[in-house]
């Protein structure tokens, strides 16, 4: 697998063990993913995702805790959706619902594999 290949992997695999009803921003994804200070990289990975994918991209949020797109646009409809899905509800385009991952979260990330 190339560099970029990991990466890609490594982003996807941080993005799997967020728990229901919580969000990470780009920025935790990223260093929790070995690459601090690459949060648009985190973006750019979660576009690459396939269309019918399982990760709960919709998860992921900016370090406003605001949803990164445009609001009333469809993707931002979507991922509003998937989150109320999970009772996470967004109160002037800002979520309450923070996700610290602990050690064990951690070492769930090392060892899994990458989601698709």
């Amino acid at each position: 697998m190339t560099k970029a290949g990991e990466q890609k992997s490594q982003v996807w695999r941080a993005v799997s063990v967020i728990p229901f009803g919580k969000i990470a921003t780009y920025g935790q994804i990223a260093k929790l993913a070995g690459l601090p200070g690459h949060a648009r990289y985190v973006g750019y990975c979660l576009r690459l995702l396939p269309s019918d994918t399982k990760l709960p991209w919709h998860r992921v949020a900016n370090a406003k805790r605001q949803l990164s797109f445009p609001i009333g646009s469809e993707r931002y409809k979507k991922q509003q959706s998937l989150l109320a899905d999970e009772g996470v509800f967004l109160k002037n385009n800002r979520h309450n619902s923070p996700w610290s991952p602990s050690t064990t979260k951690l070492k769930e990330i090392s060892k899994s594999h990458p989601p698709r």
